[in-house]
């Protein structure tokens, strides 16, 4: 399995509180470990979405604060998207 290079192009350019511009962000795909991660600091699987997004996108959940709102709900589109079995998996039946 290797990783996305996909990226996702901002409409609205943005500076985080650190002081970093961002125009563009890299697009991964996400791992069990990245899920288990979340769900141990989020018992509410309704603030999961965002923490999955970070790390999706490879940034401290703080610095999706700043982004613009137009920006941020492409990305969850984004998210629903790279997060969904494309595909029913094949079974193999037995003879």
């Amino acid at each position: 399995m290797s990783e996305s290079t996909e990226k996702f192009l901002l409409r609205y350019p943005y500076t985080t509180a650190g002081g970093q511009r961002i125009e563009e962000l890299p697009l991964r795909r996400l791992a069990v470990r990245d899920m288990k991660r979340v769900m141990a600091a989020n018992k509410d699987p309704a603030n999961w979405d965002m923490p999955l997004i970070a790390a999706m996108v490879d940034l401290p959940v703080e610095d999706l604060d700043s982004m613009d709102l137009a920006d941020y709900m492409v990305l969850t589109q984004r998210f629903q998207a790279l997060s969904k079995l494309d595909d029913e998996p094949e079974t193999v039946a037995e003879s």
